[in-house]
Formats: structure tokens, C-alpha cells, sequence
């Protein structure tokens, strides 16, 4: 659960880097749907098991 939680922060960082270098409407709903999945990936782990 660590290190999926430091990648996810890491990622959410990277992401707010990009949205703040190029702030444009294409590259955010790419990003969001990363951090998205990636979350619902995190979360649904343990329900699977």
C-alpha cells in the first residue's frame, strides 16, 4: 500500500507540474484520467481480495 501511495503522489506532483508548464485543456483530461485510474485501480485492490 506504500509504495502505491508514494507513486500516486508522485504522479499527482508530475501532473500538477505539467498543468502548470503547459496549461492546456487537452493535456488535463489525459492526466485525470490517469490519476483516476490509477486511484480506482488503489482502491479497488483490496475490495478484490
Amino acid at each position: 500500500m506504500s509504495p502505491v501511495l508514494s507513486l500516486t503522489m508522485v504522479t499527482f506532483a508530475t501532473a500538477l507540474k505539467i498543468r502548470r508548464i503547459s496549461s492546456t485543456d487537452m493535456s488535463m483530461p489525459l492526466v485525470a484520467g490517469l490519476l483516476y485510474s490509477m486511484m480506482g485501480r488503489s482502491m479497488l485492490a483490496p475490495m478484490a481480495w
